[in-house]
């Protein structure tokens, strides 16, 4: 456990982060005695502490010293990255900001495309309109520090899109495609849902890094997916019903399981969820197969790129090994 000093440290640590945080959008100071004061710490612990420890790790950007209210703190971009990381400040900044560097982002992979890799555009002409020039110089600091743009090789204080910026664009454009692909689908009746669910799911977890192949099944069977990812080999099936799925399509499932390799888990996703047969029924199945049930929110969450399905396989299969049942995601 922590002690006493210790939180207090990571206190300061955190109020040092929030408050600079907000210089992105604002003119002003933050001053390590007014943080000393507000936390309840010793200035001379602050500074040979927390103010230490964060410049050794380059959290710190250039400041000044001489003030009677103590040395004037800055961020560096690192700094920026890990006050969102740390989940000291609100939400709605952090998303706004996101905008601001994607948009800045857009930009430059514009002019790649259409001045080639070393065309020349300077802050202003980069900057979204109604964007002040301080919060477009932080978003672009910040997407240097994470190597999604890189230094003009000739141009001083120009950037250009890294290959790493490229890729990630093209990532998250095919995330906004699934993501408006399933509200689309959202508007079909419960019938089309279904079928149409199993592309977006496949599409999903290709981006994922999963090998993907739709409508599989030996004769007389009909499997939505068959998937690999690094944990093994998945057979998957998607609803998108009016009412959570019951025990019998888990049975069903385990029915399908029992004609394959012992190695194979089965999954259903489902996007109206389970009712507590289908839980107690793919528990029951433990001894023979192993049956995942993926609900609505890890199934948005996956096509949506919040999660990852390996992630969600991994706590249920712990789940699994830890309880010896199979339980809904919020108990």
């Amino acid at each position: 456990m922590e002690d006493d000093r210790e939180v207090l440290r990571r206190q300061a640590r955190d109020e040092i982060l929030r408050r600079c945080y907000d210089l992105i959008d604002q003119d002003g100071d933050v001053y390590s005695r007014d943080v000393a004061d507000a936390v309840g710490i010793p200035y001379a612990e602050l500074h040979t502490h927390v103010l230490a420890e964060m410049g050794s790790q380059g959290l710190l950007g250039p400041g000044s010293f001489g003030n009677p209210r103590g040395s004037a703190l800055r961020l560096s971009a690192a700094g920026v990255a890990e006050a969102e990381d740390v989940g000291v400040v609100d939400r709605e900044k952090v998303e706004r900001h996101w905008a601001v560097r994607l948009e800045l982002l857009r930009r430059l992979a514009s002019l790649r495309k259409d001045k080639g890799p070393h065309g020349m555009a300077d802050l202003r002409q980069l900057c979204p309109e109604g964007v002040s020039l301080r919060v477009a110089d932080w978003a672009l600091r910040y997407l240097e520090h994470k190597g999604l743009v890189e230094p003009h090789p000739h141009g001083a204080g120009l950037r250009i899109i890294s290959e790493i910026g490229l890729d990630a664009l093209e990532r998250l454009d095919r995330q906004s495609a699934l993501s408006a692909k399933l509200s689309e689908i959202e508007a079909l009746s419960p019938q089309r849902r279904g079928k149409a669910l199993e592309g977006v799911l496949a599409d999903a977890l290709r981006a994922q890094g999963c090998r993907c192949e739709e409508d599989q099944g030996g004769k007389g069977e009909q499997i939505d997916l068959v998937a690999e990812s690094g944990l093994g080999f998945f057979v998957c099936e998607c609803k998108w019903e009016k009412k959570p799925i019951q025990g019998g399509v888990v049975d069903q499932m385990v029915s399908r399981m029992g004609r394959r390799p012992a190695f194979f888990v089965g999954v259903i996703f489902s996007m109206s969820g389970f009712t507590p047969n289908a839980y107690e029924i793919a528990t029951r199945a433990l001894g023979n197969r192993t049956v995942l049930l993926v609900g609505e929110k890890e199934t948005r969450g996956i096509i949506q790129g919040e999660r990852s399905f390996e992630e969600i396989a991994t706590e249920q299969l712990r789940q699994i090994a830890a309880r010896g049942r199979l339980e809904p995601a919020n108990t």
